[in-house]
């Protein structure tokens, strides 16, 4: 998988490289490289894929702006209502203080996966049972240095931290999506 950032200019060869790989695999294809939208239907699973520039603005103590722009690609699932309000993210340094002050979340009993993630929901039961085992594996495999993985709202997201100039790469993502939402238990 080709994961790099950069500032491009949109690239005619990366555009049909995307759009030729969509219509052979039968992927929707909607923009030009490195703006690119596409969505398809994966084990029986809706999947979606973009990538896009975002913007972050930083004020330092003299007031002063810096504006970084970066490339993400995302993949996601939309509205498997059966998640209900089934939250899991990433442990960062809010979460930690919470629980340093007493904030609970749920553990699933997967080592790893609950040193990595914090999992909040209304039925302790059913985060147990979404989260089995193998999903807490599929979704350990899809997190790292530059790649995040997380369920909240209605959604299942696996997101790049920079751009994906390889067509094959976007598959990848699809596909590793589609392996953590085919792993959750029902």
């Amino acid at each position: 998988m080709g994961l790099f950032s950069r500032d491009t200019s949109r690239d005619p060869a990366l555009t049909r490289a995307f759009a030729q790989y969509a219509a052979q695999h039968g992927l929707t294809h909607d923009g030009h490289f490195p703006d690119v939208r596409m969505e398809t239907t994966l084990d029986g699973v809706r999947v979606y894929f973009r990538q896009r520039e975002e913007e972050d603005v930083t004020t330092n103590g003299d007031g002063a702006e810096t504006v970084v722009r970066e490339w993400r690609a995302e993949a996601w699932v939309e509205e498997p209502a059966w998640l209900g309000d089934l939250s899991v993210d990433e442990e960062d340094l809010v979460q930690r203080a919470a629980k340093f002050f007493g904030a609970q979340d749920i553990t699933v009993g997967v080592p790893a996966f609950d040193k990595v993630f914090v999992v909040k929901c209304s039925d302790e039961a059913r985060a147990r049972r979404l989260l089995t085992p193998k999903a807490c594996e599929a979704m350990l495999s899809c997190w790292g240095s530059n790649r995040r993985v997380r369920i909240g709202r209605g959604r299942v997201w696996y997101r790049a931290l920079s751009m994906i100039e390889d067509p094959a790469g976007a598959d990848v993502m699809l596909r590793a999506l589609t392996w953590v939402v085919a792993s959750l238990g029902r």
